[in-house]
């Protein structure tokens, strides 16, 4: 079974599995963001051919992204 970046490494905070808060602890918007930065950090770790050991380089560059997207958006 191949892993996934948040597999790899459960300090990466993740919208589901390992390091996810429970939903009462955190708004749905912030909830709605992570769940796009895990996908975008997915994406990227997909397009690098799934490398090991960048999980976190892969988190905060999918954070870049999306913070630069919500700035156009607003």
């Amino acid at each position: 079974m191949r892993k996934t970046p948040m597999d790899a490494d459960p300090a990466v905070p993740s919208a589901f599995g390992r390091g996810a808060a429970t939903p009462t602890r955190r708004s749905p918007a912030f909830a709605r963001r992570e769940v796009r930065i895990a996908e975008r950090a997915r994406e990227i770790w997909l397009l690098e051919g799934c490398p090991t050991g960048r999980e976190r380089e892969h988190w905060a560059r999918a954070e870049e992204v999306v913070r630069l997207l919500d700035n156009v958006e607003s």
